[in-house]
């Protein structure tokens, strides 16, 4: 019996030590990847906008012109390539800090509600999660390899996180003052953001949550309301909407749409059952993460996680149609994955704990063949797939190279001061994980003029076909 036991903690010791160098694994090659990206499409764009004029202005500019989001627009029109030509370093630094912000914040929000868990389960599964997070993204290269979206969407999830944690907390003048203050951030980065404060305080008023008194959660909504009032009544939102005013606002259109992307954003939610195996594993390898998981709630909670994760993606994917008639991006569904991650893995909780003794035999079952169970449900997903491939083909460092090459050609033609086009190779190499908006044989396209401004080329940026 003894050595029956020491086997079996051998294995389990095994498949711990297996899982968790997947996970670190899976960590360094999507942060390594950082460091062969590039500016891209709206980089340059803001970039000109800000070195043209005083920053004051074009600050103004955005804000009356084209859009409400009034901090965001702070961080993409002072973006590193305001700092001059070919500081790309400069650009991955700042894109590799808030990424590593994001993972920190993962373990943050996992900190305040795990507690009685040791330190290094709590790593661990953050880092997990974090993992997660990165495989089922719906567009990778727009949310974590591009400033301007990271800026734009990712950093605010760090307030956001920042916020939930102070607001779940005793709360105080001091605190209140200091909710206030971030919800003035939170509100200006993006109208997703917005809009989930919006709801999330509305919420807490009809329902009474009973750690806050009547008081404290008027003027937090009152406040919420006043702070996002600066981005949907800017009159840059007029503007942008003009350009679509044949295709917005059809609601049965925007309805049925929103819910066909749903389910499509719900099936990617569960590519490869992988955060069911995650949490599958994490439930009976350390069953002492969620002792603090009480089942007389979590009845309720069983019903209630499905609702709001249908509600995330809901108000991150409707307001698209109802302004533009179309999907566009992902970055608003990259933001509501942030938060339907750990929410499904919650909710993977309660399901296990309902059904305990049943996952229990499944697990002791697979047990022996986990670790291999679980890299194939990772292979299934797109993008470790995708990343995968990007490093087996060297396709970044190609990509890198490409890039440079015209970097040089760009130099040598604003050392010359030669009033005339220029002509310059496409791009060979698309990385599947790092965002490339690449030149268009139109030299009015928003590449080549993004280019043509940020570069200073007093003639058009054209295709070289060479």
């Amino acid at each position: 019996m003894f050595y029956l036991n020491k086997f079996l903690l051998k294995r389990n010791n095994f498949n711990t030590f297996t899982i968790g160098a997947v996970v670190i694994f899976i960590c360094f090659i999507f942060f390594y990847l950082t460091f062969f990206i590039h500016p891209s499409g709206d980089d340059y764009t803001y970039a000109f906008l800000e070195l043209k004029s005083p920053f004051y202005k074009a600050y103004l500019d955005e804000y009356l012109l084209w859009n409400g989001r009034y901090l965001s627009n702070i961080f993409v029109l002072k973006n590193p390539l305001t700092f001059g030509f070919n500081k790309v370093w400069i650009y991955r630094i700042f894109v590799f800090i808030i990424q590593l912000t994001l993972f920190y914040s993962f373990f943050y929000i996992i900190n305040k509600f795990i507690k009685p868990s040791s330190l290094r389960g709590r790593w661990f599964l953050s880092s997990s999660l974090f993992v997660a997070y990165l495989i089922l993204m719906p567009a990778i290269n727009e949310g974590f390899y591009w400033y301007t979206g990271l800026a734009t969407y990712q950093l605010s999830i760090i307030f956001f996180l920042f916020y939930l944690n102070t607001l779940f907390s005793k709360l105080n003048y001091k605190r209140i003052f200091l909710l206030i203050l971030i919800q003035f951030i939170v509100a200006g980065f993006n109208e997703v953001s917005m809009l989930y404060m919006n709801i999330l305080h509305l919420s807490l008023l009809i329902f009474r949550y009973n750690k806050h008194k009547n008081w404290q959660r008027i003027i937090l909504f009152l406040s919420c309301i006043v702070f996002s009032s600066f981005v949907y009544l800017a009159p840059g939102n007029d503007i942008r909407s003009s350009y679509f005013q044949n295709v917005s606002n059809q609601f049965g259109y925007s309805l049925l749409m929103s819910f066909i992307q749903i389910v499509r954003f719900g099936v990617i939610l569960n590519t490869g059952f992988f955060l069911f195996l995650l949490v599958l594993f994490f439930k009976y390898q350390f069953p002492h993460l969620f002792s603090n998981v009480k089942l007389e709630k979590s009845k309720n909670n069983f019903f209630l996680i499905p609702f709001i994760i249908f509600l995330i993606l809901f108000f991150s994917i409707f307001p698209a149609y109802w302004t533009t008639g179309i999907m566009g991006q992902h970055r608003t569904v990259n933001y509501a994955f942030f938060f339907c991650v750990p929410l499904l893995c919650y909710w993977y909780i309660l399901f296990f704990y309902r059904y305990d003794l049943f996952f229990q035999k499944i697990f002791f079952r697979i047990k022996n063949y986990y670790v291999l169970i679980f890299l194939i449900s990772i292979s299934f997903s797109k993008n470790f797939h995708g990343v995968i491939t990007d490093i087996y083909y060297s396709k970044q460092t190609h990509f890198d190279l490409e890039n440079n090459k015209r970097y040089s050609n760009l130099n040598l033609y604003h050392q010359s001061n030669k009033k005339k086009d220029i002509y310059l190779k496409r791009l060979n190499t698309h990385p599947f994980s790092i965002s490339v908006y690449d030149l268009s044989e139109d030299p009015n396209n928003l590449a080549n003029i993004g280019y043509q401004r940020y570069w200073k080329i007093q003639g058009k940026v054209l295709i070289n076909h060479e």
